[in-house]
């Protein structure tokens, strides 16, 4: 074994860790809220229900982004119920299953509200009030600090 070939070899690996930018690893934090929305009355009528890291307990720090998003609606209706996700009352998409995850919101402000528009297709009143039950779960990464 050449012993200074050797030695200038560990050297240079350990010297080039040495110089590597500092590799942040990031977990995604979330805020998670459940509501139930108010009484759908009237077909084609729609209902918001509003969620907040606020009403769920959460600080979001300024500048945080989000990654994803999930949806749940847990009620059982009998009639079919067409619902929109809305991120701080402007994007909006369509919710298409029960259970959703999306990255449609990615990259928006992680402490602005959601929205779930809830209504029923058709016309007339409903006999029945439905009421919807849902969660609303945002993961975001909070801005990356500063190097000093």
């Amino acid at each position: 074994m050449n012993t200074p070939r050797h030695l200038a070899a560990v050297c240079l690996l350990v010297l080039g860790s040495l110089m590597q930018a500092p590799v942040h690893a990031r977990a995604d934090l979330s805020w998670h809220d459940t509501r139930t929305s108010s009484a759908i009355h009237r077909k084609s009528y729609e209902v918001p229900t509003d969620y907040s890291p606020g009403s769920a307990g959460v600080g979001v720090p300024s500048g945080s982004t989000i990654t994803r998003v999930a949806v749940n609606l847990t009620g059982q209706s009998a009639a079919q119920i067409n619902t929109r996700l809305c991120w701080n009352k402007s994007r909006c998409i369509t919710v298409t299953a029960a259970h959703m995850d999306t990255s449609a919101f990615a990259g928006l402000d992680a402490s602005r509200p959601f929205t779930l528009w809830h209504s029923v297709p058709g016309r007339g009143p409903i006999i029945n009030p439905i009421y919807v039950p849902a969660s609303v779960t945002v993961w975001y990464q909070p801005p990356i600090p500063p190097v000093r």
